[in-house]
């Protein structure tokens, strides 16, 4: 019986403080995690209620020794505050949401309790779904975005192209090396937002500011204000919190990792986040499978990726669109410990769609050099990026992506060879082929001698042609302003910066099948039959 009680009353709802309780000069008591998953307490001094853009807020510093020395910042989003009565009873008074860039990190805006429940746990039904427009002013981010499972040259390089756009992006260990069991939500736990849960997980952390339940609310603020959504539920783990007093790198922020997937994240809406602790939402499951052609060496990595496309992908993005361009990257610089400028690769890249027995599927083979368009990984992470954002444009309801399989050969060096000399019969009859001997200077290598067959188009009129062969050279366009480095940075900003509203998208999967199939890129020779004379005009034409 005591048992049973105690497990009642820890997921029993705090009472709340309505904010016309809310007096200056209060002294209250925050809760948050500083290290691990306890949590810890600290001094809020109410200094006053002020109108924010958004509305009503609490102005507070905060003090005691789990923040005397980093202050308060990203991470704490959702620390609930709490605040005594006329009686001594403890009431929640709202959640840490932003900071004022004070030095130190002490001063921050909480936002009323009444505010944060007000946002629905479930979406609203009947919620309209964003136009294209409307989902391309949202696409980027608005809270900072944690990526663990990255080697940290990508990581960096991430964190560069989302700077440039003014949002902070932290990379963090996959988790401590000894595992910690799930942990139940309550107020002042971490909580994690993902995008992606197993060897590549992106998600936004910060703080649970009240539950009722397995009902949750978080954050204090939002994620995109994107309103319905339907991502991973987690708990998380903080190693530290990182001091920036001066606000260099955007303020104080917890070093931490997402923990175990326990739930969905439903809402995500201007005063909070929301999302019910149980069943997990629809997920991608994203498999990489990398094979190095030098060293024979191979690369697995599997992910569980939030499915949002049938949602509308609200923010502009779908978390594949995110997570599959990264994670083809990363799978590369992983795989040949290093990142050359001259790589020549071939991606197989698979989808199934929920509902249909027939994979959307597309092979392309690249040849990268940095002085074109960066290395053939970078290449192949962009035919991804393009092959998720026509998976968003769909018009047909119900779509479900099941998996996304990537299928990624690399070798160092370019498979490149250029056409020196070649040779065919002076005549040849039309429905016929002209057989062509060919000699290639291989790339940094030895002279070959190629043959091959080349087919006489029937409605070729006789006469006499010159037969022109050419071949694609490096893949990409552009003169090597930039180098890889930009064209690097080009990519990831994408992956942080609002879209075009583009075309309609594919209103059936017949539709949809045959534009995924187009991404396949012709990679070999072209023969091009061109008249050396004047053709006669008129009846003597034939």
């Amino acid at each position: 019986m005591l048992a049973l009680v105690g497990a009642t009353d820890a997921l029993a709802a705090d009472p709340i403080m309505r904010l016309a309780d809310v007096k200056a000069g209060m002294h209250c008591t925050g809760r948050s995690v500083i290290r691990g998953t306890t949590i810890s307490s600290f001094d809020a001094e109410v200094i006053d209620v002020i109108q924010d853009v958004s509305g009503p807020a609490i102005l507070i510093r905060a003090s005691g020794p789990a923040v005397d020395e980093t202050g308060i910042g990203f991470g704490f989003s959702g620390s609930p505050i709490y605040c005594k009565d006329a009686h001594g009873v403890s009431r929640n008074a709202g959640a840490v949401a932003f900071g004022l860039g004070d030095y130190g990190n002490k001063l921050a805006g909480v936002t009323p309790i009444e505010a944060i429940l007000d946002e629905p746990i479930a979406p609203v039904k009947g919620a309209r779904r964003l136009t294209a427009r409307e989902r391309a002013s949202r696409r980027q981010l608005s809270a900072p975005l944690t990526l663990t499972g990255l080697t940290p040259w990508l990581a960096g390089r991430l964190r560069a192209a989302a700077s440039r756009r003014g949002e902070p992006v932290y990379a963090a260990p996959s988790g401590p090396l000894k595992s910690f069991p799930p942990q139940q939500l309550v107020p002042g736990s971490s909580l994690s937002v993902g995008l992606s849960s197993g060897d590549l997980a992106l998600s936004a952390i910060g703080t649970v500011a009240y539950t009722d339940g397995n009902s949750v609310w978080g954050f204090g603020h939002p994620l995109d204000a994107a309103g319905p959504r339907s991502l991973l539920l987690q708990d998380a783990y903080v190693y530290t919190v990182v001091n920036d007093p001066n606000g260099d790198i955007a303020g104080s922020y917890k070093l931490a990792a997402p923990g175990h997937d326990i739930g969905t994240l439903s809402g995500d809406y201007l005063n909070a986040v929301t999302g019910t602790v149980g069943p997990l939402p629809s997920t991608t499951r994203l498999h990489i499978h990398a094979h190095d052609l030098d060293t024979g060496r191979e690369l697995v990595s599997d992910s569980h990726v939030a499915d949002e496309i049938d949602l509308g992908s609200n923010i502009g993005i779908s978390p594949l669109g995110i997570v599959a361009p990264i994670g083809i990257l990363d799978a590369g610089v992983r795989l040949l410990h290093s990142d050359p400028g001259r790589t020549t690769a071939r991606m197989c890249l698979r989808v199934m769609i929920a509902g249909h027995a027939r994979p959307l599927r597309f092979c392309n083979r690249y040849v990268g050099d940095n002085s074109v368009a960066g290395s053939a990984g970078l290449l192949a992470a962009s035919d991804a990026d393009e092959a998720t954002l026509l998976l968003e444009s769909v018009q047909f309801p119900g779509i479900r992506v099941e998996s996304m399989s990537a299928d990624v050969q690399l070798r160092r060096g370019l498979a490149q060879a250029y056409l020196a000399r070649a040779r065919a019969p002076r005549h040849v009859r039309r429905d016929g082929a002209l057989h062509v001997k060919a000699a290639v200077k291989v790339l940094r290598g030895s002279r070959r001698h190629v043959s091959f067959d080349v087919p006489v188009p029937h409605a070729l009129p006789p006469g006499q042609y010159a037969l022109t062969l050419s071949g694609p050279g490096p893949d990409g366009t552009g003169g090597g302003d930039g180098g890889s480095q930009d064209d690097l940075v080009a990519l990831l900003s994408e992956l942080f910066s609002p879209g075009g509203a583009g075309d309609l998208g594919p209103t059936s999967f017949k539709s949809l099948a045959r534009q995924f199939a187009a991404f396949r890129r012709y990679d070999g020779l072209t023969a091009r039959f061109v008249a050396s004379e004047p053709e006669p005009v008129g009846p003597s034409a034939r």
